[in-house]
């Protein structure tokens, strides 16, 4: 976008996307589920909470202000509304492994 070239664990490559998924499985998902305490519980509860006002603001941004991914928002919003088949079942099987990380806590 800026001409700005990433090094390639940061990329979009197959290097990087294990690095990222090495850094959300032990950065993120290892440190919440850490906690055994129940006197510990409200910290992993406030983390929970941040992680999915992240996650749901992250997704409204994109979806608002990223014209590569959604070029029309009033026809995506209406192929949504009116087409169950074609966007129902691949997003909920896409987004399950969100679900149940956020459902757990």
């Amino acid at each position: 976008m800026f001409g700005i070239v990433l090094p390639v664990i940061l990329s979009e490559s197959q290097l990087g996307q294990f690095v990222w998924a090495f850094v959300v499985s032990f950065g993120v998902i290892l440190p919440l589920s850490l906690p055994r305490y129940l006197t510990s519980t409200k910290y992993n509860n406030l983390m929970c909470f941040i992680f999915m006002v992240y996650f749901i603001v992250t997704i409204a941004s994109v979806c608002l202000f990223d014209r590569k991914i959604v070029p029309n928002l009033a026809n995506s919003m209406q192929d949504a509304a009116f087409n169950h088949s074609k966007t129902f079942l691949p997003g909920l099987i896409t987004s399950m492994p969100t679900l149940i990380f956020l459902l757990m806590y």
